[in-house]
């Protein structure tokens, strides 16, 4: 159970992500040591015909490594580049799955260029009590944890409250409605996307509003209410040739909204901490299961 802030302690409007980041993997720590068990994870990598990984993909590999070293939990990377079709892919998964020690896969995506492999067909191989990234079906999935995480940390009330979740996708919109229409968030949830008409109205509605849709700043604050509290669950990165000369890092939420709403979630820095440390949490769930 993660621990919480005592109720009106925190009096800035940006939600500090490091600080539950922090408490997360304090968490881990101590369930790993009251439960008495060693997760282990392991990653398959694909990789372009020269062996090199999308950068994206390594970058995430690499904190995923970092934070789960700081847990202690072993994790290894089984690179794969295309000559590896999916027939050998599932044979690798098959192999992980029969091996009692390894408790937990992730099959790093997207497959880079030069892959002809049907994703689901793949990620349908993995187990789902050994499915930590929670592709499938089973495991709470890393992102939709990690919103309802800031919500246990700070004591957001969500009881009758009205959320907007802004994407429908399988792995961020559908699970995370599932979870804040149930208990213990019992909050009135409505789904949307870049797609919906009228879609300010939705928005403009909105108690709290989640944005996942992987548009850079997006929302702007005619789509906000005032004293709204705007989670931003998105990374997109403008191109130096946009910015005078230096790439930037920034979420679907435009920067003209933050002083507009109650509460905001800041990107860098924001939710994106929080994945590789509810990783974790399955891989602690998968252990026992």
């Amino acid at each position: 159970m993660l621990k919480r802030l005592q109720s009106n302690t925190y009096s800035k409007k940006i939600l500090d992500c490091f600080l539950v980041a922090d408490e997360i993997k304090n968490t881990a720590i101590e369930l790993m040591k009251n439960l008495n068990i060693q997760p282990k994870v392991t990653i398959i990598l694909p990789t372009n015909a020269s062996e090199k990984a999308r950068i994206d993909s390594a970058n995430y590999v690499t904190k995923k490594h970092k934070v789960f070293e700081q847990i202690s939990i072993p994790m290894q990377v089984i690179r794969k580049s295309p000559q590896y079709n999916k027939i050998h892919i599932k044979e690798l998964i098959k192999d992980l799955s029969n091996d009692i020690s390894n408790t937990g896969i992730i099959v790093q995506l997207p497959f880079p260029s030069g892959y002809f492999v049907n994703k689901n067909n793949i990620l349908d191989t993995i187990p789902i009590y050994k499915d930590i990234d929670e592709l499938t079906l089973g495991i709470k999935p890393a992102t939709p944890l990690e919103i309802c995480n800031i919500f246990d940390y700070y004591n957001i009330p969500t009881k009758g409250k009205h959320i907007v979740i802004m994407v429908k996708d399988q792995l961020v919109g559908q699970p995370l409605a599932c979870m804040l229409m149930g208990p213990p968030y019992n909050a009135t949830v409505t789904t949307c996307d870049i797609h919906t008409e009228n879609i300010d109205k939705i928005t403009k509605n909105a108690d709290i509003l989640i944005i996942a849709i992987g548009k850079a700043l997006y929302v702007n604050e005619d789509l906000v209410k005032p004293d709204a509290i705007v989670i931003d669950a998105s990374i997109n990165k403008i191109p130096s040739n946009f910015t005078n000369g230096t790439a930037k890092v920034v979420g679907d939420v435009n920067h003209s909204v933050y002083e507009k709403c109650q509460y905001y979630t800041p990107v860098p820095g924001g939710v994106g901490l929080l994945t590789v440390s509810s990783l974790a949490f399955n891989a602690i769930n998968a252990s026992i299961l």
